[in-house]
């Protein structure tokens, strides 16, 4: 009875899966691909960008699966990951030379444990290690995104061609992410901070040497005004993307923003902008 109370949950689960999850759309080609076929494209590629959103844990899982496709590779390459900073590096390297595991490897690169729900990320970083995978950080350093944002500080943003295309889309991706409408001046001091973090894991993908491999939030790995801009045709990007009930087109996800769009469930939360929250 319980065998098959259980086998009947998981033909309705399956019915109800929404017919985008598990697929992997190419944006390049305009058609479904399988993995294996977009392991070899990432194989190919100088740079490997995997975005994410942050509190999903099949994209983390996920990830961590193509960290391990492409660890085979050797020499191996560096894992580069928005949630360590690029001031991390040296103590990063030093706790990896001395057989640090993945919760010892989050305390020396001082990771934000909370901020990032740890030990969401931790798959990736073991998937990393067992391939013995150099762990990098390339986030901008908090104080000097802060500083940046104030116009207290320059930003070094390299060589990217930027416009009023890439601004404006780049203050409207901003704007949406937050409940409440957001202060002019405060949003260009976003934007000036967004646009110094994509700078700051764009240097540390090169510095790392080629077929590094990015660990970021989707919005980085976006190919109109994120991290890609600043490496151009050796990179490609990667969103991870939850599937939404009603849309069952690649089109009606913007796809076009990254080379490969891998759909997903939704990850269960609440209305961040509830009252209370």
């Amino acid at each position: 009875m319980r065998r098959a109370a259980w086998l009947a949950a998981a033909l309705l689960a399956g019915a109800c899966a929404h017919p985008l999850e598990g697929r992997i759309w190419s944006s390049r080609e305009a058609r479904f691909v399988a993995e294996p076929e977009l392991v070899q494209a990432l194989a190919r590629s100088s740079y490997r960008l995997l975005g994410e959103t942050h509190d999903n844990a099949i994209h983390h899982a996920l990830r961590a699966r193509l960290i391990r496709e492409l660890g085979r590779e050797r020499p191996p390459m560096a894992v580069v990951f928005e949630q360590f900073e690029a001031d991390a590096n040296g103590a990063l390297s030093h706790a990896q030379a001395l057989g640090a595991d993945a919760e010892k490897l989050a305390s020396a690169g001082s990771l934000d444990r909370k901020g990032w729900r740890w030990p969401l990320h931790r798959p990736l970083i073991e998937a990393a290690l067992e391939n013995r995978m150099p762990v990098r950080g390339g986030n901008l350093p908090r104080g000097a995104a802060r500083a940046i944002a104030g116009g207290t500080r320059a930003a070094d943003l390299g060589a990217a061609d930027w416009n009023e295309a890439r601004e404006q889309a780049l203050r409207r991706v901003l704007a949406e992410g937050h409940c409440a409408p957001v202060p002019e001046p405060l949003l260009t001091g976003m934007v000036r901070a967004q646009r110094a973090r994509d700078a700051s894991l764009a240097f540390a993908l090169q510095a790392a040497g080629p077929r590094a491999i990015l660990i970021a939030g989707n919005g980085h790995v976006r190919r109109d005004h994120g991290v890609p801009i600043h490496l151009g045709s050796h990179a490609v990007s990667v969103g991870f993307v939850e599937a939404r009930d009603g849309a069952t087109e690649p089109a009606a996800y913007e796809a076009a923003l990254y080379d490969y769009v891998w759909f997903t469930a939704a990850a269960a939360r609440g209305d961040p902008c509830a009252a209370g929250r």
